[in-house]
Protein backbone atom coordinates (compact mmCIF):
# COMPACT_ATOMS: atom_id res chain seq x y z
CA UNK A 1 0.00 0.00 0.00
CA UNK A 2 1.31 3.29 -0.16
CA UNK A 3 2.31 4.76 2.75
CA UNK A 4 1.32 7.84 4.69
CA UNK A 5 3.66 10.72 3.09
CA UNK A 6 2.77 9.31 -0.03
CA UNK A 7 -1.12 10.05 0.18
CA UNK A 8 -0.63 13.81 0.33
CA UNK A 9 2.78 14.55 -1.64
CA UNK A 10 4.03 16.51 -4.72
CA UNK A 11 0.76 18.10 -5.90
CA UNK A 12 -0.98 15.75 -3.94
CA UNK A 13 -2.36 14.61 -7.02
CA UNK A 14 -2.22 11.10 -5.44
CA UNK A 15 -5.02 11.87 -3.22
CA UNK A 16 -7.88 12.17 -6.02
CA UNK A 17 -6.44 8.33 -6.59
CA UNK A 18 -5.77 7.24 -2.63
CA UNK A 19 -9.08 5.04 -3.01
CA UNK A 20 -6.66 2.75 -5.03
CA UNK A 21 -4.79 2.07 -2.24
CA UNK A 22 -7.66 0.13 -0.53
CA UNK A 23 -7.70 -2.41 -3.53
CA UNK A 24 -3.83 -2.77 -3.44
CA UNK A 25 -3.84 -5.99 -1.30
CA UNK A 26 -6.62 -6.72 0.20
CA UNK A 27 -10.48 -6.88 -0.95
CA UNK A 28 -11.93 -3.50 0.61
CA UNK A 29 -15.23 -3.56 2.98
CA UNK A 30 -18.05 -1.87 1.48
CA UNK A 31 -20.93 -3.33 2.68
CA UNK A 32 -24.36 -3.53 0.65
CA UNK A 33 -26.80 -1.37 2.14
CA UNK A 34 -27.19 2.45 3.30
CA UNK A 35 -26.27 4.58 6.36
CA UNK A 36 -27.18 8.13 6.98
CA UNK A 37 -26.44 11.10 9.24
CA UNK A 38 -23.55 8.82 10.99
CA UNK A 39 -21.47 10.70 13.59
CA UNK A 40 -18.69 9.20 15.21
CA UNK A 41 -15.93 10.07 18.23
CA UNK A 42 -12.63 7.68 18.20
CA UNK A 43 -10.02 8.05 21.00
CA UNK A 44 -7.79 5.02 20.90
CA UNK A 45 -8.67 2.38 21.74
CA UNK A 46 -12.69 2.96 21.33
CA UNK A 47 -15.25 5.38 20.76
CA UNK A 48 -18.77 5.82 20.20
CA UNK A 49 -20.75 7.02 17.37
CA UNK A 50 -25.01 7.56 16.77
CA UNK A 51 -26.52 7.49 12.98
CA UNK A 52 -29.92 8.61 11.67
CA UNK A 53 -30.68 5.16 9.89
CA UNK A 54 -28.28 2.45 9.17
CA UNK A 55 -28.98 -0.41 6.89
CA UNK A 56 -26.51 -2.89 6.42
CA UNK A 57 -27.14 -6.50 4.92
CA UNK A 58 -25.94 -9.04 7.27
CA UNK A 59 -26.40 -6.45 9.95
CA UNK A 60 -29.85 -5.61 10.27
CA UNK A 61 -31.87 -1.94 9.81
CA UNK A 62 -31.68 0.30 12.78
CA UNK A 63 -33.19 4.14 13.41
CA UNK A 64 -31.00 5.88 15.84
CA UNK A 65 -28.23 3.47 16.89
CA UNK A 66 -25.86 3.98 19.13
CA UNK A 67 -22.70 2.88 17.85
CA UNK A 68 -19.31 1.32 19.81
CA UNK A 69 -16.56 2.11 17.13
CA UNK A 70 -13.15 0.42 16.56
CA UNK A 71 -10.23 1.82 14.14
CA UNK A 72 -8.36 -1.21 12.76
CA UNK A 73 -5.32 0.17 10.23
CA UNK A 74 -7.72 2.55 8.87
CA UNK A 75 -10.90 0.10 8.04
CA UNK A 76 -13.99 1.39 10.85
CA UNK A 77 -15.61 -1.27 13.19
CA UNK A 78 -18.93 -0.15 14.28
CA UNK A 79 -20.98 -2.43 17.13
CA UNK A 80 -24.23 -2.25 18.16
CA UNK A 81 -26.73 -4.96 20.16
CA UNK A 82 -24.22 -7.65 19.22
CA UNK A 83 -23.96 -6.85 15.24
CA UNK A 84 -21.01 -5.26 13.70
CA UNK A 85 -20.26 -4.03 10.24
CA UNK A 86 -16.99 -2.32 8.42
CA UNK A 87 -16.25 0.81 6.65
CA UNK A 88 -13.06 1.17 5.09
CA UNK A 89 -11.11 4.56 5.11
CA UNK A 90 -7.79 3.32 5.00
CA UNK A 91 -7.77 5.23 1.30
CA UNK A 92 -7.86 8.28 4.34
CA UNK A 93 -4.46 9.11 6.01
CA UNK A 94 -6.14 7.91 9.09
CA UNK A 95 -4.89 4.12 9.31
CA UNK A 96 -2.53 5.04 12.55
CA UNK A 97 -4.86 7.92 13.82
CA UNK A 98 -5.39 7.49 18.08
CA UNK A 99 -7.95 10.24 17.71
CA UNK A 100 -10.79 10.39 14.73
CA UNK A 101 -13.92 12.90 14.84
CA UNK A 102 -16.11 12.19 12.12
CA UNK A 103 -18.86 14.37 11.41
CA UNK A 104 -22.08 13.31 8.88
CA UNK A 105 -21.31 10.66 6.85
CA UNK A 106 -23.71 9.07 4.38
CA UNK A 107 -23.18 6.04 2.52
CA UNK A 108 -24.89 4.18 -0.31
CA UNK A 109 -23.99 0.84 -2.16
CA UNK A 110 -26.85 -0.37 -3.67
CA UNK A 111 -27.39 -1.58 -7.23
CA UNK A 112 -26.89 1.54 -9.20
CA UNK A 113 -24.23 2.91 -7.15
CA UNK A 114 -21.64 3.30 -4.73
CA UNK A 115 -21.16 6.50 -3.13
CA UNK A 116 -19.61 8.26 -0.20
CA UNK A 117 -20.15 11.71 1.53
CA UNK A 118 -19.05 13.87 4.62
CA UNK A 119 -18.88 17.09 5.78
CA UNK A 120 -16.25 16.59 8.54
CA UNK A 121 -13.15 14.21 9.08
CA UNK A 122 -10.50 15.30 11.59
CA UNK A 123 -8.02 12.41 12.63
CA UNK A 124 -4.46 13.20 14.80
CA UNK A 125 -1.78 10.98 15.77
CA UNK A 126 1.80 10.43 16.77
CA UNK A 127 3.45 13.20 14.65
CA UNK A 128 0.45 13.86 12.01
CA UNK A 129 -2.88 16.15 11.44
CA UNK A 130 -4.91 15.59 8.92
CA UNK A 131 -8.90 17.37 7.79
CA UNK A 132 -11.39 16.61 4.85
CA UNK A 133 -14.02 18.93 4.15
CA UNK A 134 -17.11 18.59 2.39
CA UNK A 135 -15.97 15.64 0.86
CA UNK A 136 -18.12 13.29 -1.62
CA UNK A 137 -17.11 10.03 -4.03
CA UNK A 138 -19.56 8.64 -5.89
CA UNK A 139 -18.82 5.02 -8.25
CA UNK A 140 -21.31 4.40 -10.85
CA UNK A 141 -22.13 0.30 -11.33
CA UNK A 142 -22.35 -0.25 -15.29
CA UNK A 143 -20.19 -2.96 -15.37
CA UNK A 144 -21.20 -6.44 -14.70
CA UNK A 145 -18.11 -8.92 -15.55
CA UNK A 146 -16.39 -10.74 -12.47
CA UNK A 147 -17.27 -11.08 -8.88
CA UNK A 148 -18.61 -8.00 -6.74
CA UNK A 149 -14.81 -7.07 -5.64
CA UNK A 150 -13.62 -7.19 -9.59
CA UNK A 151 -17.17 -5.43 -10.44
CA UNK A 152 -16.35 -2.23 -8.25
CA UNK A 153 -12.75 -1.87 -9.42
CA UNK A 154 -13.81 -2.28 -13.06
CA UNK A 155 -16.83 0.60 -12.43
CA UNK A 156 -14.47 2.77 -10.03
CA UNK A 157 -12.21 3.58 -12.70
CA UNK A 158 -14.26 3.81 -15.03
CA UNK A 159 -17.23 6.07 -14.02
CA UNK A 160 -16.13 7.95 -10.95
CA UNK A 161 -16.69 11.36 -9.79
CA UNK A 162 -15.11 12.96 -6.51
CA UNK A 163 -14.68 16.00 -4.81
CA UNK A 164 -12.91 17.52 -2.22
CA UNK A 165 -13.79 21.30 -0.64
CA UNK A 166 -10.74 21.39 1.70
CA UNK A 167 -7.94 18.88 2.42
CA UNK A 168 -5.34 19.50 5.18
CA UNK A 169 -2.22 17.24 6.29
CA UNK A 170 0.33 18.26 8.43
CA UNK A 171 3.31 15.82 9.05
CA UNK A 172 6.76 15.86 11.37
CA UNK A 173 8.32 13.29 9.29
CA UNK A 174 7.82 15.29 6.15
CA UNK A 175 8.84 18.52 4.37
CA UNK A 176 6.80 19.25 1.41
CA UNK A 177 7.51 21.28 -1.91
CA UNK A 178 5.93 23.61 -4.38
CA UNK A 179 4.47 21.83 -7.46
CA UNK A 180 6.16 24.67 -9.60
CA UNK A 181 9.34 24.72 -8.49
CA UNK A 182 10.50 21.59 -6.49
CA UNK A 183 13.43 23.63 -5.11
CA UNK A 184 11.27 25.44 -3.05
CA UNK A 185 10.03 23.81 0.70
CA UNK A 186 6.91 24.63 2.23
CA UNK A 187 7.25 23.66 5.84
CA UNK A 188 5.50 20.40 6.95
CA UNK A 189 1.92 21.31 5.90
CA UNK A 190 -0.09 20.87 3.10
CA UNK A 191 -3.48 23.25 2.32
CA UNK A 192 -5.75 21.59 -0.85
CA UNK A 193 -8.75 23.85 -2.02
CA UNK A 194 -11.35 22.57 -4.56
CA UNK A 195 -10.25 19.00 -5.58
CA UNK A 196 -12.48 17.52 -8.30
CA UNK A 197 -12.04 14.42 -10.80
CA UNK A 198 -14.30 12.88 -13.09
CA UNK A 199 -13.39 9.74 -14.66
CA UNK A 200 -16.24 8.85 -17.83
CA UNK A 201 -15.23 5.60 -19.80
CA UNK A 202 -12.34 5.52 -18.36
CA UNK A 203 -11.16 9.33 -19.11
CA UNK A 204 -10.18 11.07 -16.52
CA UNK A 205 -10.16 15.01 -15.66
CA UNK A 206 -9.57 17.50 -12.52
CA UNK A 207 -8.08 19.96 -10.89
CA UNK A 208 -6.53 21.19 -7.32
CA UNK A 209 -5.13 24.50 -5.60
CA UNK A 210 -3.42 25.57 -2.73
CA UNK A 211 -0.19 25.96 -0.69
CA UNK A 212 1.59 23.34 -3.06
CA UNK A 213 0.76 25.53 -6.07
CA UNK A 214 1.01 28.88 -4.53
CA UNK A 215 -2.38 29.33 -5.13
CA UNK A 216 -2.27 28.03 -9.08
CA UNK A 217 -5.19 26.01 -10.30
CA UNK A 218 -3.42 22.47 -11.08
CA UNK A 219 -5.51 20.72 -13.68
CA UNK A 220 -4.57 17.00 -14.79
CA UNK A 221 -6.25 14.74 -17.29
CA UNK A 222 -5.34 10.95 -18.33
CA UNK A 223 -7.00 7.51 -18.54
CA UNK A 224 -7.67 4.48 -15.63
CA UNK A 225 -8.01 1.28 -15.93
CA UNK A 226 -8.39 -2.47 -14.65
CA UNK A 227 -7.50 -4.84 -16.25
CA UNK A 228 -9.22 -7.80 -15.08
CA UNK A 229 -7.56 -10.56 -15.97
CA UNK A 230 -4.07 -9.75 -14.76
CA UNK A 231 -5.69 -7.74 -12.12
CA UNK A 232 -3.51 -4.97 -12.62
CA UNK A 233 -4.70 -1.01 -12.26
CA UNK A 234 -3.23 1.25 -14.57
CA UNK A 235 -3.68 5.39 -14.18
CA UNK A 236 -1.86 7.21 -16.82
CA UNK A 237 -1.15 10.62 -15.91
CA UNK A 238 -1.31 12.74 -19.67
CA UNK A 239 -1.39 15.88 -18.43
CA UNK A 240 -0.30 17.78 -15.25
CA UNK A 241 0.06 21.54 -15.66
CA UNK A 242 -0.28 24.47 -13.22
CA UNK A 243 -0.46 27.63 -14.94
CA UNK A 244 2.08 27.47 -17.31
CA UNK A 245 4.15 25.51 -15.75
CA UNK A 246 3.91 21.23 -16.90
CA UNK A 247 4.61 19.84 -13.71
CA UNK A 248 3.71 16.20 -14.48
CA UNK A 249 8.08 15.48 -14.27
CA UNK A 250 7.91 16.84 -10.45
CA UNK A 251 4.98 14.25 -9.70
CA UNK A 252 6.89 10.84 -11.33
CA UNK A 253 9.85 12.12 -10.08
CA UNK A 254 8.68 12.36 -6.07
CA UNK A 255 6.06 8.87 -6.97
CA UNK A 256 9.32 6.47 -8.37
CA UNK A 257 10.87 6.93 -4.81
CA UNK A 258 7.81 5.03 -3.40
CA UNK A 259 7.73 1.84 -6.16
CA UNK A 260 7.34 -1.72 -4.28
CA UNK A 261 6.49 -5.33 -5.50
CA UNK A 262 2.88 -3.65 -5.68
CA UNK A 263 3.21 -0.35 -7.09
CA UNK A 264 5.28 0.29 -10.63
CA UNK A 265 6.33 3.74 -11.61
CA UNK A 266 6.95 4.68 -15.63
CA UNK A 267 5.98 7.65 -16.56
CA UNK A 268 3.08 8.54 -17.98
CA UNK A 269 2.19 5.68 -16.13
CA UNK A 270 1.24 3.88 -12.77
CA UNK A 271 0.75 0.81 -12.21
CA UNK A 272 -0.87 -1.00 -9.21
CA UNK A 273 -0.53 -4.51 -8.74
CA UNK A 274 -3.26 -6.06 -7.00
CA UNK A 275 -2.19 -9.07 -4.80
CA UNK A 276 -4.29 -12.64 -4.13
Amino acid sequence: MFTKSLKMMTASCCLIFATTQTFAQEEASFPIGRITQLNALYTSPQGDGSAKEVSIEGFGDFINPKLEVENYNGILMFRVENEAFELDLSSLPIRDANKIDLDNINYTNGNADLSLGLTNINATGEGFRTTLTNSRIQCQKREREGSEYEQLLQNCFNYLTLNVDKAYFKSDERSFYNVTNEYETLGDAVEIDGISLNIRNGKFNGHLKGNISKGIKVKFEGRSSYDLDNKIINIKIEKAKAGFFNVRRTIFKELERFESNTIEVDEPNIYIILQD
